[in-house]
């Protein structure tokens, strides 16, 4: 059984890798300013990016969205709470371990990026309305807590099942084939 599973999720890897491959065929039609984004960006806002790969192209399709993508935005919370990812940070991205997303991709899992990842690809940054201060951290805590962790490709294959029609899906029940 565990053979199959491994197999399994090597052949996934492989497919999810292929469609992660940038296209040659994106267009960012809006011009990002780094500066000003730093500048106005809070911590706990949501980017949504337009991503350039065809798992992207795919995402936009199924949910009727033009963002395939979104991140939290934590700032400079990794380098202030004295965590194990800090130092690293710091080493591996400069000042902009300053402006960091956590974010969830399908091979490297739960991750932290700078924003700046996103310069050449369309992004909107949407404000959560009315949040206090303590469940904001809370929130920013929880998702902090989930570096690390593997992506779920159940997800992406549920989606995918769920828009087959009834008769090509074997997991819909009967009752929903009849209607």
């Amino acid at each position: 059984m565990k053979r199959i599973q491994r197999f399994v999720r090597y052949l996934s890897d492989c497919v999810f890798r292929r469609l992660e491959a940038p296209s040659k065929k994106y267009e960012q039609t809006m011009i990002n300013n780094m500066d000003n984004l730093h500048r106005v960006i809070r911590k706990g806002d949501v980017v949504l990016v337009e991503g350039n790969s065809e798992i992207s192209r795919m995402i936009k399709l199924l949910t009727q969205s033009s963002w395939s993508h979104a991140a939290i935005y934590v700032g400079d919370e990794l380098l202030r709470k004295g965590n194990i990812h800090g130092q690293s940070l710091m080493k591996q991205f400069g000042g902009d371990a300053h402006h960091m997303l956590v974010e969830a991709f399908t091979g490297t899992g739960v991750t932290a990026a700078p924003i700046r990842k996103y310069q050449d690809l369309n992004i909107r940054v949407c404000r959560p309305y009315g949040t206090a201060p303590q469940d904001l951290n809370a929130v920013i805590c929880d998702v902090i807590g989930n570096l690390g962790k593997q992506y779920d490709h159940r997800n992406i294959i549920d989606l995918g099942l769920m828009l087959l029609p009834s008769v090509l899906n074997p997991f819909k029940s009967r009752s929903e084939i009849r209607r």
